[in-house]
Parts: structure tokens; sequence; C-alpha cells
């Protein structure tokens, strides 16, 4: 006996599955077995916790709890789900966001460092060419005054190349004019 309940209790739970509710007056007319038994079956099932009985006026109806259950908690296991998957997404695009900023501030940092260490360069530049027409010396270009304009490059200063250019000062502000450019990457 305790076998056939078994058996009549998982041919309601199919067709609670495919059907989603059932009168129980309906079940017990769909199925090929005596009545007690069905009702047995339907009394297992709702003991178990795996269908769920409700009373309408004259009636009972059944539904199986997961396919109660999908309605309302499944609604909330979804958003909760899609509550997480955006706190994730906006995570992510925050930390590409700091990414993207922190690089730059490396290639700026970058940049300056290579101005800094270009200025210093052009500065020993000038001191260079002003020590050289102070000893009126300069690489190619002596006397100073009757090769102008002189022209010459400091090699690796800082780890890069100084131009500088000695000419007559047209202005009138002084005697000589000096340029001085590096260029750097």
């Amino acid at each position: 006996m305790i076998t056939q309940i078994g058996i009549v209790a998982g041919e309601i739970w199919h067709y609670l599955d495919k059907k989603g509710s059932a009168k129980i007056d309906e079940v017990v007319k769909f199925l090929p077995y005596d009545k007690e038994v069905v009702l047995m079956s339907i009394g297992w099932l709702a003991r178990e916790g795996h269908i769920v009985l409700t009373r309408d006026k004259k009636s009972l109806t059944a539904f199986l709890r997961h396919k109660k259950g999908r309605d309302k908690t499944g609604k909330k296991k979804g958003l909760a789900l899609m509550t997480v998957l955006i706190i994730i997404f906006i995570i992510t695009g925050l930390a590409a966001v700091v990414l993207y900023l922190m690089g730059n501030q490396a290639i700026i940092a970058e940049h300056k460092i290579k101005r800094s260490k270009a200025m210093y360069a052009a500065r020993a530049g000038m001191i260079s060419a002003m020590e050289c027409l102070r000893r009126d010396n300069c690489p190619g270009c002596s006397p100073i005054a009757s090769h102008l304009p002189c022209t010459y490059t400091l090699n690796n200063i800082n780890g890069y190349d100084v131009n500088v250019k000695i000419d007559n000062d047209t202005s009138g502000a002084s005697k000589y004019k000096i340029d001085v450019s590096v260029s750097y990457p």
C-alpha cells in the first residue's frame, strides 16, 4: 500500500508540474486509482511539503510548492542577482576609471621628469656658453668674435643633446645672444 501511495504521489506531482494547480476533485478524476489512494497520496505530498493546499468556498486546490515559490522567491532571487551584477559592473567600471587615471598620472609624471631633466640640461648648456664667452674659447669657435655665429652641441647632458648657438645681439641689449635648445620626447 505504501508503495502504491508513493507511485500515485509521483503521478500527482508530475500532473501538477505540468498543469500548475488543480482542484482535488480534478486530480482524483484524472488518475486511474481509487479515490482513497489518491487522497492519501495528496496528504502525503502535503505533509512532506511538496504541495500546498488552499481552500476555496467549496473545494481544495493543490499546487507544487516550488511552482509557487518561483513566483515569489524566484523573483526576489532574480532581483538579488541583478543587484549583485549591477554592483559588480559598477565596481568594475570604477576600477577601470581608476586604472585609466593612474596611467594618465604616470604619463604626466614621466613627462614632468623629462621636462625637468631637459630644463637642467639647457641650464648646463647656458652655463657652458657663458663659460666659453668668459674664456673666449668654444669648441670649434676660437676666438668667438671672429666665428659668429658659433654653434656647438653638448652630448649626453642628463641623457639629452643640448644645442648651443652664440651670436651677435641685434637688439642692442647686450653684446652676445645665446640660444640653447634641447629636444626631448
